[in-house]
């Protein structure tokens, strides 16, 4: 419980040095702020998914000499450089994201030009089931996704859900799976 404290407490000192940063420096989109820490598990605990690192940390994959393959697979900002995992679980916080954002381009959002063909109405719904999909946990929000793709009629989710899940199975299983086959 102590390091618990001690990790909010380092992160907490952290942001207030940035924001004092921001702050004096005018920091913004065309002036941004660069930060460097000691360690890439450093960077996973601030940007709050230590818990994500760790996990990939310990899979078979990443053991010996394929952890440096970690840090590429896991943290780069070069999208086609990141693992079959971390670029599928990308894509997906990626929908999950954009669709909640306010005046979002629908070819931002959805991954083929389907929707031009789609009634105002179709579309319309299309969004707000996509913008149902809900979770607290990245496994909460798995188990929906596919609980909706086995329950929906609706062929454009089926096909995002299919784009985005490029994988055998187009199930929670089929997804367990292939994490189980591509990480350990």
């Amino acid at each position: 419980m102590e390091n618990l404290a001690l990790m909010i407490s380092m992160q907490d000192a952290v942001r207030e040095f940035i924001d004092l940063c921001v702050e004096q420096w005018n920091i913004d989109i065309k002036n941004p702020l660069h930060c460097l820490f000691a360690t890439n598990q450093m960077v996973a605990d601030y940007s709050g998914f230590s818990n994500v690192y760790r996990a990939f940390k310990n899979a078979g994959v990443y053991q010996g000499i394929g952890y440096k393959q970690l840090n590429t697979e896991l943290l780069s900002h070069d999208i086609i450089r990141l693992g079959e995992v971390q670029s599928l679980l990308y894509r997906m916080m990626k929908l999950y994201t954009e669709v909640r954002e306010e005046k979002q381009a629908l070819r931002k959002i959805l991954p083929t030009d389907e929707y031009r063909n789609m009634s105002f109405s179709d579309l319309k719904k299309l969004i707000e089931l996509l913008q149902s999909l809900n979770g607290n946990t990245l496994d909460e929000l798995l188990v929906d996704i596919f609980e909706k793709y086995k329950t929906s009629r609706d062929k454009s989710y089926k096909f995002i859900i299919e784009s985005i899940f490029d994988i055998d199975e187009i199930s929670y299983e089929g997804m367990l799976k292939y994490l189980l086959h591509s990480v350990y």
